[in-house]
């Protein structure tokens, strides 16, 4: 539920770009991201709320696919004693494609 503030705040972001008042609030935020990277863009949110919004959800997913309860180690997130919800957290990607950090 949007708080008067928070309406406020969006009803100015957007006055000026008529564009952006149609498009569903999911869409503005990844466009705000983009052109955070792009354009170095002030983000509406911090890069680390991102990334534990993500992450949660991409764990209620995996325990829905294996249809139990996750046990996760508190320090890095990841799924303790389940080899099979393991698998489903990681990626394959395209030779040349997986990002190196």
């Amino acid at each position: 539920m949007a708080t008067r503030s928070t309406t406020l705040k969006e009803t100015r972001r957007t006055r000026s770009r008529p564009e952006a008042r149609r498009r569903p609030r999911t869409c503005r935020h990844f466009a705000n991201f983009i052109a955070g990277i792009r354009k170095g863009e002030k983000l509406n949110a911090p890069i680390s709320v991102g990334n534990v919004a993500v992450t949660m959800l991409q764990l209620s997913n995996i325990a829905w696919e294996v249809n139990r309860v996750l046990v996760l180690d508190t320090k890095d997130g990841r799924i303790q004693g389940d080899e099979e919800a393991m698998k489903m957290w990681g990626r394959e990607y395209e030779k040349g494609w997986a990002p190196h950090v």
